[in-house]
């Protein structure tokens, strides 16, 4: 391979990895670290345990309390729409983190598309529908047709009694077959990414899937008995945004499901003790029982 065509194949490999790596830690939490913390806590004892949950859980709440929005004026409701319509990545509105890896895992489509012509550029054009053609051939001839540029019989550069001789090739039969093998792995890897890439447009963008996620997890500990818990459940959704569901889900998929469900429940009882819950937990609690039963109620939602 020549050397710029190596070069820009590496540079598109790794550029998606270098972009997430170094600006994710802009985001103000370190998601490394909070991963090895989490899958760390299933290999000590309960104490130990429950004390690093704890730290999980303060950090990720005075990560969420840090970047919200304490200004209001024009040009902040101005940002504020325009980060949910294009998905800007504003730290303050809760889209940073989400915005920052949906990019890379768009990055990842684009670089396979961009292998695939770069190899189709190397071979003079010859690559780009090798794959169905190849299925045409075997669907129709039930066979392979000699491909043009792997050649498996050529003429020789010598003559043997004036007469030029023929050469077999037979390293061209290997190198057909694993450029071909090629052509259909690129197209699986794109397939594959850009799935991964809608999945993760649809668990991330859908405000549905949010409040899904953390109801999963909060039944888990039995926290969701009544209607107030439930209407409770959505704010809670809306306070940890789509940076704070994101983080979860990235807890949830590299370390213990059991240690997440730990983590969203401690995330929940320190919403209880926010000010917008306690505003609602008023509101709907009868006034005899505000004035009786405060202990009782209280452990129901906590």
């Amino acid at each position: 391979m020549q050397p710029t065509t190596y070069a820009n194949t590496l540079a598109t490999q790794r550029l998606p990895s270098v972009v997430w790596r170094a600006f994710s830690g802009f985001s103000g939490v370190d998601i490394r670290k909070l991963v090895e913390m989490t899958a760390k806590a299933h290999y000590v004892d309960d104490a130990k345990r429950d004390a690093k949950i704890e730290e999980i859980v303060c950090t990720i709440d005075r990560w969420l309390e840090g970047n919200r929005q304490y200004h209001w004026n024009c040009l902040v409701r101005m940002r504020q729409k325009l980060s949910r319509l294009c998905f800007c990545l504003n730290r303050r509105e809760g889209t940073y983190l989400t915005g920052l890896y949906l990019i890379s895992k768009l990055m990842f489509c684009v670089n396979v598309v961009c292998q695939f012509y770069i190899l189709d550029a190397f071979l003079g054009g010859f690559f780009r529908y090798w794959g169905i053609e190849a299925i045409h051939t075997l669907a129709v001839e039930h066979q392979l047709k000699e491909s043009r540029r792997f050649p498996r019989v050529s003429l020789c550069s010598f003559s043997v009694r004036g007469i030029q001789q023929k050469c077999v090739l037979p390293l061209n039969l290997f190198n057909e077959k694993i450029f071909l093998f090629l052509w259909f792995w690129f197209v699986f890897v794109a397939i594959s990414t850009g799935a991964n890439l809608m999945s993760w447009i649809w668990h991330l963008i859908v405000s549905r899937n949010r409040v899904s996620f953390v109801k999963k997890y909060l039944k888990i500990k039995g926290r969701l008995k009544t209607t107030t818990d439930k209407s409770l459940c959505t704010k809670f959704g809306n306070y940890l945004r789509d940076d704070g569901i994101f983080l979860l889900q990235l807890l949830a998929r590299n370390s213990n499901p059991l240690h997440v469900t730990d983590v969203i429940n401690g995330l929940w009882g320190r919403f209880l003790e926010k000010p917008i819950s306690k505003k609602v937990l008023a509101d709907q609690r009868p006034p005899n029982v505000q004035n009786n039963n405060k202990g009782d109620n209280k452990a129901s939602y906590i």
